[in-house]
């Protein structure tokens, strides 16, 4: 009766230990897996917000100088008007009138294209004081292409396009001055693409000069 009892009653085998820690080794993998696949998708995501905030960033810098353009001068304020650059004069930061000095600027923005000069695919804007521009149409300027975190934003394409007062687009480019004195509304346009998305997303708006 002691024998057969102690039969019925055996403990854990090397065998059945390995089975159960072998399940549970699978049952972890998934579940780490699972995890895996949701960060990666929420990083890129992120990324991806990013990318698409920086170039709204770009473009709204860009708009708000552009609108600007008149305030402050006299002339004829669009001093370049062609598809992937624009040259104009306006008083952007309501600077005070000191020793009859120009209260305006020069502003000259265009997306590089030349490797030689700078980094290509990125916006730049040029500003002078000078009421003639001066260097601004040979100067690099500064980059309003942003960066999330180590991620480049690529601006693909920059391009503008001009409307007389009836709504009439202005061609052919660049603009004569006949053409440029008629501008009244200007439309912005910029291609984007960064490491999370396979092709350009575009971001466009208008503004009216004064």
């Amino acid at each position: 009766m002691l024998r057969a009892t102690l039969k019925d009653h055996r403990g854990i085998t090397l065998l059945d230990l390995l089975v159960a820690l072998s399940l549970l080794a699978i049952g972890a993998g998934g579940i780490f897996a699972g995890f895996k696949g949701s960060l990666k998708a929420w990083t890129i995501a992120q990324q991806y917000a990013g990318e698409q905030h920086n170039a709204r960033v770009v473009l709204d810098w860009i708009s708000r100088r552009v609108r600007m353009a008149g305030n402050g001068y006299s002339g004829t304020p669009i001093a370049a008007a062609a598809t992937g650059e624009i040259v104009f004069f306006g008083d952007t930061d309501n600077d005070p009138l000191l020793n009859n000095d120009p209260q305006f600027e020069c502003y000259r923005i265009y997306r590089n294209t030349n490797p030689a000069v700078g980094e290509v695919n990125v916006v730049y804007a040029v500003a002078s004081e000078d009421p003639n521009c001066g260097s601004i149409w040979t100067s690099v300027g500064q980059p309003l292409s942003a960066y999330e975190e180590v991620q480049a934003l690529a601006v693909t394409s920059l391009s503008f396009q001009y409307f007389d007062a009836s709504g009439n687009e202005l061609t052919p480019l660049p603009l004569t001055p006949a053409g440029r004195a008629a501008i009244r509304r200007i439309r912005i346009t910029i291609a984007a693409s960064g490491v999370q998305f396979l092709g350009p997303f575009t971001l466009s708006t208008e503004v009216t000069i004064r």
